[in-house]
């Protein structure tokens, strides 16, 4: 069978062109999927949530952790919270996900901390990448 690829590469789909290697970067920015977990007396995140409307009401502890969170990241998604995480997805080139005391890539301190500012408790945010069909958390 004959090749029925047109040649894309002076067009603006060439960056995705053929592309089968595996990235979040099809047509976007690079993507990171990240995890935030509260815990430690912090409100069930759950509680304001309606998952029939797929919304949560602004005060929220749900919503109250994404608008911290924003301050952070460039959020493409967020996913439905259980009563102590979410997932969101957000932009890796513009998260700023260091902290001020020690300025490490992806240790996400100052966010976590705002986190905790704004729901007490305590808050740990960690990087998922994937295996297969497995997206883990670390």
């Amino acid at each position: 069978m004959a090749n029925t690829f047109s040649d894309l590469t002076a067009t603006t789909v060439a960056a995705n062109y053929r592309k089968v290697a595996g990235s979040t970067q099809l047509g976007t920015r690079v993507l990171r999927f990240i995890k935030v977990t509260v815990g430690g007396g912090a409100p069930d995140l759950t509680v304001g949530y309606n998952a029939d409307v797929l919304q949560s009401t602004g005060s929220s502890s749900y919503a109250l952790a994404v608008n911290a969170l924003q301050g952070y990241a460039e959020i493409y998604a967020v996913f439905a919270p259980s009563s102590t995480a979410f997932v969101a997805i957000v932009s890796d080139d513009t998260a700023q996900d260091s902290n001020t005391s020690t300025n490490v890539a992806g240790g996400w301190g100052d966010a976590e901390a705002n986190i905790v500012d704004t729901l007490g408790g305590t808050c740990v945010i960690t990087t998922g990448s994937f295996a297969g069909g497995t997206l883990s958390f670390s």
